[in-house]
């Protein structure tokens, strides 16, 4: 059968649990469901976007609130103007942006995928596995007076970096690490603030 579809001009969505996917569309209010069990696409233009575990490829977007995601078996998108995502236990891929907000992503990433996590304004944590194949590509841009403000960010790491650079030219600075012998590609960039990546969460789950 077919996906279910809302609309609504102002207001919450609240939804307990979903058997099928789920295409919600509010402009204005948060939406906030349970479990989802397809392919979905989750829009507002004013608000939070809450969901439980998605079985399936997840698009979420808001235009000035918070995008968080309990997990997925599948590929999840997000993106906010200005807000945090968090988004828990995903098995698949990630494709996030946030314009202003810290990002939290729990990523065991599918062979071969690519995935991308940017926020302009925001510390970025990344969560991996030991067991992940993949290469981690993390970018700091430093914006400002490169020798001094260069020393104010860093990218810690569980892991070993196979390369760290900074590029004077670019204002970069750029640590690639590889695990397993790499076969997944994450890239990772913020501007101005920390990028930590770690083989278990170190920060608290928002609600």
């Amino acid at each position: 059968g077919e996906n279910a579809s809302v609309s609504t001009n102002g207001g919450d969505v609240e939804i307990k649990n979903v058997a099928k996917g789920i295409s919600v569309r509010t402009y204005g209010g948060d939406i906030r469901i349970g479990d989802i069990g397809g392919n979905s696409d989750l829009t507002t233009y004013g608000g939070d976007v809450i969901t439980g575990f998605i079985k399936g490829n997840l698009k979420m977007e808001t235009y000035g609130c918070n995008l968080i995601l309990k997990g997925a078996d599948g590929t999840a998108a997000g993106k906010t103007n200005g807000g945090d995502i968090d988004l828990g236990k995903v098995n698949g891929s990630v494709d996030v942006k946030t314009l202003s907000g810290s990002v939290i992503v729990e990523l065991n990433p599918a062979p071969n995928s690519e995935s991308k996590i940017s926020t302009n304004y925001g510390m970025v944590e990344l969560i991996v596995p030991q067991t992940a194949k993949t290469i981690i590509e993390a970018k700091i841009h430093v914006q400002g007076y490169w020798k001094e403000d260069k020393e104010n960010y860093s990218i810690d790491s569980d892991y070993k970096e196979k390369s760290m650079s900074y590029d004077e030219k670019k204002k970069n600075i750029v640590g690639v690490y590889e695990l397993n012998g790499g076969g997944s590609k994450i890239f990772v960039k913020n501007v101005n603030d920390n990028i930590s990546i770690s083989k278990t969460r170190k920060t608290t789950k928002e609600k």
